[in-house]
């Protein structure tokens, strides 16, 4: 029987629910850089991604705008967006219980690690969590499959078909695929149920109380 033994969560629209902070911070900078990007609720399209890469693609920036508009995002977020999060319900006893299965637990995100330790922090959340990787800033180690392969090299004596990438969007099934490792995906994130049923995720889970039982039933297959 397959077993994982491994769990790589994802943070925002996995553990918690950043959007108000997240979407008043695209606003501000978005603003600043004088964008028409129409409806604020459009830009929740934004969370997940790298800023870097999707602001640069969607919005032609340059070298010099696209670094202009991460620093005025980081100006309205780092002090008051990061904060402006609230956590899923039941989330600290699901981690409870995955590690009662015996798993080590795994954060894998690609928000800058500085903000994701402060989020943990934030709702308690730290002392749960074998292993902490983020995004180094905008350009380095931003992507998914970046952060899930730095955390892979963690834990050297664990093969890759012991690992599992939990996440809400196309980005982490993705990342996963591309490291060689399996993935679910959630339904009460940022992504959207056709989202997640079209992404490589090996199956999805409704809830996250049902998150260890869908784990073990993934084994199970």
């Amino acid at each position: 029987m397959k077993r994982y033994s491994v769990l790589l969560f994802d943070l925002d629209g996995t553990l918690t629910d950043p959007e108000s902070g997240l979407i008043k911070s695209f606003v501000y900078a978005l603003d600043h850089m004088g964008v028409d990007y129409g409806d604020p609720s459009s830009l929740k399209r934004y969370i997940g991604p790298a800023l870097y890469t999707e602001w640069k693609r969607d919005y032609g920036f340059n070298e010099e705008e696209v670094t202009r508009a991460l620093a005025y995002f980081r100006e309205y977020f780092a002090p008051y967006g990061w904060c402006d999060n609230r956590m899923f319900d039941g989330i600290p006893e699901m981690l409870d219980a995955c590690r009662a299965d015996g798993r080590k637990i795994a954060l894998a995100t690609a928000k800058p690690e500085v903000f994701a330790r402060k989020i943990l922090d934030m709702f308690r959340l730290t002392e749960k969590f074998d292993f902490i990787a983020g995004a180094v800033d905008e350009k380095i180690r931003d992507k998914k499959w970046e952060v899930i392969d730095y955390v892979l090299t963690q834990f050297p004596d664990v093969p890759r078909s012991e690992f599992l990438m939990v996440g809400d969007r196309v980005y982490d099934a993705e990342g996963a695929e591309k490291c060689g490792i399996d993935s679910l995906g959630v339904l009460w994130g940022q992504g959207s149920a056709q989202e997640i049923a079209e992404a490589p995720f090996l199956s999805s889970v409704d809830s996250v109380s049902d998150l260890p039982a869908a784990v073990r039933a993934l084994e199970e297959k």
